[in-house]
């Protein structure tokens, strides 16, 4: 059995030393003793230098450093040049709900350092069920330092539990506390502070269903704020119904989540006071979000007959959301979008939170979403070669591997251009040859919510190059 570092480049603890690691909650002077108890009765008279320091320690307030426990060997799979480096973090409350807990996670990094100045992306990657940290995890980019943590020793699906678990207490008492999300937020926030990470790129992913598959879906879309992208693969998108449901796979899921959350019908409240259940209804999440909310792109995988998963996927296409999707008989594991990876049937768009992004609807799509029929929507659509100015917008349009489309094209997280609400706005879109030639023009307004939706794009498989100008009003 592996031995604890406790701190960065120092050796493992020695066999049969004790540890024990305690955050204190504010600055100040503490006295520390180890005292022996027998029979239940704690010796608290004997002390010397042998149990106890001679004077106080001065403490400061902190939420515990990760420590550098090692590298990891390397694997077969998915095995970018990189450095797997294995960390582990001392939590204590607000991030668990006992004292002296640890967690180990893996931190891929890139063997080739970052240029002087230069920021790379961070992944989020969250293991399946059955697995951990330990496992090399595939990663979406080749230069970005991926997090892999592991949701151990209580299954939280990446949420957190109720913080009488694991106590003699009641569920009565207290309330379900989202201790893994804070965890998640917190490591995140230090690797910024590591490494230097684009904080415009930090996506999550997950997939092969379940926790694994449903966790960063949640996670995205309760923290819009902090991710531009998910990859995710057979979400349970309202844990609710998955209680309520009365087939095998979800009576598995449902006890899991009963037993850190309390039963469904006793209605048990978050930190902040709402139903714990109602904050993992992700279609309604999804349709309470401001309309043009930066919310992180969604590239989603599914059973073509999941009812909830359709339903989502109707939501986030009727508010001109950014999202794409894949739903079969089977599934896949995942839709790869990506600027720089190697493997196959790459989707290459270049997503982050400062970039513009397109959100493209259609019928058909919506159509298809709407019957229990097999397929897809929007994976083969691209735009690339931006140009975002001041009352001038641009990009190249094209439709990879399929033919011409037509489709609503909404403009979301323009960063120049931005005429006010009502603005009147002109279009043109021209490319393609021959038979699939594109000559358009036309007028939007900027609607309520502040987004411009030009209505009936053309888009030829050869590409057309779209120019949107502010007018005068």
């Amino acid at each position: 059995m592996d031995r604890l570092v406790i701190a960065d480049a120092q050796p493992p603890l020695p066999r049969g030393t004790g540890l024990y690691v305690h955050t204190p909650g504010k600055a100040g002077r503490a006295w520390y003793a180890v005292v022996t108890r027998v029979n239940g009765t704690q010796n608290t008279r004997d002390f010397s230098p042998a149990n106890s320091p001679p004077g106080p320690v001065e403490e400061a307030a902190g939420e515990g450093t990760p420590v550098l426990q090692g590298e990891l060997p390397k694997m077969p799979m998915f095995n970018y040049d990189q450095k797997r480096l294995h960390y582990v973090r001392w939590v204590a409350p607000p991030y668990v709900n006992l004292p002296a807990q640890y967690y180990n996670w893996s931190v891929g990094v890139p063997t080739a350092p970052a240029k002087p100045g230069k920021t790379v992306p961070l992944e989020l990657n969250v293991h399946r069920d059955g697995r951990s940290y330990w496992r090399t995890h595939y990663r979406i980019e080749r230069d970005s330092v991926v997090l892999c943590p592991h949701d151990f020793p209580i299954k939280t699906w990446w949420y957190g539990y109720h913080e009488s678990c694991g106590t003699l207490r009641s569920f009565r008492e207290g309330a379900v506390q989202p201790y893994t999300e804070r965890r998640l937020l917190a490591f995140i926030d230090w690797a910024c502070k590591r490494w230097p990470i684009d904080r415009h790129r930090i996506l999550v992913t997950g997939c092969r269903g379940n926790a694994g598959g449903s966790g960063p879906v949640h996670l995205a879309l309760r923290y819009p704020e902090r991710f531009n992208l998910v990859i995710a693969g057979h979400a349970l998108l309202d844990y609710a119904a998955v209680c309520a449901a009365q087939d095998k796979r979800s009576a598995a899921c449902a006890d899991q989540m009963q037993r850190i959350w309390g039963k469904l019908r006793w209605d048990l409240k978050t930190d902040e006071g709402t139903n714990v259940w109602a904050g993992h209804d992700m279609i309604a999440a999804a349709a309470a979000l401001p309309a043009a909310a930066t919310a992180p792109y969604v590239a989603l995988s599914s059973s073509y007959g999941d009812e909830a998963t359709r339903r989502f996927y109707h939501v986030m296409l009727r508010k001109r959301m950014g999202i794409m999707a894949e739903f079969h008989w089977g599934g896949a594991r995942y839709v790869p979008v990506s600027m720089t990876g190697t493997y196959p049937n790459v989707i290459r768009l270049d997503i982050a939170r400062d970039k513009p992004l397109l959100a493209f609807t259609y019928p058909r799509a919506i159509d298809c979403v709407a019957r229990r029929t097999m397929g897809d929507f929007n994976r083969h659509l691209r735009w690339k070669d931006v140009a975002d100015r001041p009352g001038r917008f641009e990009a190249t349009l094209f439709v990879q591997g399929r033919g011409e489309r037509t489709v609503d094209v909404t403009l979301r997280r323009m960063r120049a251009f931005r005429p006010a609400r009502g603005h009147p706005c002109a279009w043109t879109n021209a490319g393609g040859q021959g038979r699939d030639k594109v000559a358009q023009a036309g007028e939007a307004k900027v609607d309520a919510a502040g987004l411009l939706t030009l209505k009936g794009v053309r888009i030829p498989a050869g590409g057309s190059r779209l120019i949107v100008t502010a007018r005068q009003p």
